[in-house]
């Protein structure tokens, strides 16, 4: 027990790719928490190289109304 595992992958990345999505800020423990996951070299290695197209170009999206 805690060491990184696939499960921190994915709740990581995810976390972190939620930001983009609500308004509302991470609790500090959750912050800290990506912010590990992202320091990681193979984490760092998925994310796009600099001037690459990015799927997501904005910091943040509203939701819209439906």
């Amino acid at each position: 027990m805690g060491e990184f595992s696939g499960v921190d992958c994915a709740v990581g990345w995810s976390v972190w790719l939620a930001r983009r999505f609500t308004a509302l800020d991470p609790r500090p423990a959750l912050a800290g928490y990506v912010e590990r996951c992202a320091a990681r070299p193979a984490f760092q290695r998925s994310l796009p190289a600099p001037g690459e197209k990015l799927i997501y170009s904005r910091d943040f999206y509203e939701v819209p109304d439906v």
